[in-house]
């Protein structure tokens, strides 16, 4: 005897969670997609299709840039003149590897992500000169 296939069972991708979804990342845009499912009880693969496919919402990167005042672009344009009259400062610059770290606690910005329908063209400004260490 052949037995009745039994149905599909009822998707996780549901009104519900769906509404679930985009209201816990209204809340908290940045809020990590594996929080979010552990918190909804929602795998984490369930989670980025109703992101993706359902609510049309993509993972974006802050464009980190220093902030800049006139009186800053100005020395800097200064600067350059200064240094394209004078052959030299060229020819008699050493470039060599360091790296800084930051004592203030500035996040790395490949750890932080928000969730948009399109690319915002949001900027994440952060001040010049902050407590680090250069190694």
């Amino acid at each position: 005897m052949l037995e009745k296939k039994r149905p599909r069972p009822a998707s996780v991708r549901t009104p519900a969670n769906i509404e679930a979804v985009r209201v816990a990342l209204t809340r908290i845009p940045s809020k990590s997609t594996r929080r979010v499912s552990v918190e909804l009880g929602i795998s984490h693969r369930s989670l980025q299709r109703i992101l993706h496919s359902d609510l049309r919402l993509f993972p974006y990167i802050f464009t980190v840039l220093h902030k800049l005042t006139a009186v800053d672009k100005e020395r800097r344009l200064q600067f350059a003149l200064w240094a394209m009259e004078e052959e030299a400062v060229l020819h008699n610059t050493w470039f060599t590897d360091e790296a800084y770290f930051h004592v203030n606690g500035v996040v790395n910005k490949q750890n932080v992500r928000f969730r948009a329908r399109k690319l915002l063209h949001a900027l994440h400004e952060k001040e010049n000169y902050g407590a680090k260490v250069n190694v």
